[in-house]
């Protein structure tokens, strides 16, 4: 993205500045916000993370939901 242009930072489903993967050859910046929205075979995740010069911050856990532990990080339990 050219420095020069304006920078829409957003965690909306409605509109995004562009899609990540890992072919993705933009960088994100510190403290640009994004939103994480996969899901699959029955399931849908969704985080709201922070970029930071050190590693990303998940900011959408909740303390009051069931939660376990994958890949070190802990994620929604699901309720039945």
């Amino acid at each position: 993205m050219p420095a020069t242009s304006a920078r829409r930072t957003t965690t909306s489903s409605a509109s995004r500045d562009y899609l990540t993967s890992p072919a993705t050859d933009h960088a994100a910046e510190d403290s640009q916000a994004f939103a994480c929205n996969p899901s699959g075979g029955g399931f849908k995740v969704e985080d709201t993370a922070l970029a930071t010069t050190h590693r990303p911050e998940i900011l959408s856990p909740d303390p009051e939901w069931p939660a376990v532990a994958a890949g070190g990080r802990q994620r929604p339990d699901v309720l039945a």
